[in-house]
Parts: structure tokens; C-alpha cells; sequence
């Protein structure tokens, strides 16, 4: 739903939807569980595409940070995540 929210422009109900979707999946799977870094990581991927970076940034560090723990350093979903912070950090050095 929080998807379909986000294509629909409706980005306030996106986010609202991405944050409860990280927060029951932390409270029923644990903070350290992949499907919680995904949670993570589509909330950091709506505030990257508003171009809100400096938000971005920690949840992708986070995600990162628990998918190279749980998944390993080389699973598609770690490379992905590193993909995603580079391409954050790279945004940010163009804005200051």
C-alpha cells in the first residue's frame, strides 16, 4: 500500500505506511531481521527520491549495517544496500 501511496504522489501517506510497516516488523521479527532492513530500506528510498538525503542516509547505513550482519557481504540485497548509500552520499556531496 505504502508503494501505491509513493507512485500516487502521496507521500505523506507513504511515509506514514513505510514507518508502521518498520516498526511491526521489528516488533514481531527483532530489529536484526532482513525483512525489517527492507522496511528500512523503502523508507529511506521514498525520503532519497524527495531528495531528502540527509534522512536517507542513516536508515541506509542501518539497513547495510544488519543485511552484512544477517545476510553476508555478498547476498544481492547487501550489494544493494551498498549501491543505495553510495548513490546517498554521492547526492549529498552535490548539495553542499
Amino acid at each position: 500500500l505504502a508503494k501505491l501511496y509513493e507512485k500516487m504522489g502521496k507521500d505523506q501517506e507513504a511515509e506514514e505506511m513505510y514507518r508502521q510497516c518498520y516498526e511491526r516488523s521489528r516488533a514481531s521479527l527483532g530489529e536484526n531481521h532482513p525483512d525489517t532492513s527492507d522496511s528500512i530500506n523503502n523508507l529511506a528510498c521514498l525520503y532519497y527520491v524527495q531528495g531528502d538525503y540527509e534522512k536517507a542516509l542513516p536508515l541506509y547505513e542501518e539497513c547495510l549495517k544488519i543485511r552484512k550482519c544477517e545476510l553476508g557481504d555478498n547476498h544481492p540485497d547487501t550489494l544493494n544496500s551498498i549501491d543505495n548509500l553510495k548513490k546517498c552520499l554521492d547526492e549529498l556531496l552535490v548539495v553542499r
